[in-house]
């Protein structure tokens, strides 16, 4: 019986095959990719908008941003539309787009419409989101920006 069972293991083992895993580019689509907060009582100033590769490309931290990109936010109730303007920063993470002016105040209740445009790999992409900040007394407890990587 324990001859049966070590046959049995090493079977199993060598049945296995190689540790690898191929991940191919077949379903890859240029995509922009964004990402950020609103707090209530304060303005817009970090939104991240970069794009995406094929998994087997050479990233250059430069090409991250489309060149072309533009973003602007639009306050629902106001009908406004304000421009977001790119950070400078010499680390591309840094990089962040925000409302320049004291002009946007996000407000509890209110809807945001996020509406972003670029070019990838010589396609035109287009992304809009509207999001409603939450009601006044709604809370989250224990976010720190600081421990939310990338």
């Amino acid at each position: 019986m324990a001859r049966l069972i070590i046959v049995s293991l090493i079977v199993v083992c060598y049945g296995c095959g190689k540790g690898e895993f191929v991940v191919s580019n077949s379903s890859y689509e240029p995509r922009l990719v964004i990402e950020g907060l609103l707090y209530p009582g304060t303005g817009v100033d970090h939104i991240r908008i970069t794009r995406n590769f094929r998994v087997d490309a050479q990233i250059q931290p430069n090409a991250l941003i489309p060149a072309d990109i533009s973003a602007t936010i639009k306050d629902e109730s106001s009908g406004k539309v304000y421009a977001l303007e790119m950070r400078d920063a010499a680390l591309v993470e840094d990089r962040l787009f925000y409302c320049a002016g004291d002009d946007l105040q996000i407000e509890h209740g209110q809807s945001y419409t996020l509406h972003v445009q670029a070019t990838v790999e010589g396609k035109r992409l287009e992304a809009r989101a509207t999001t409603t900040v939450p009601a006044r007394g709604f809370r989250i407890a224990g976010v720190n920006r600081q421990e939310m990587p990338y």
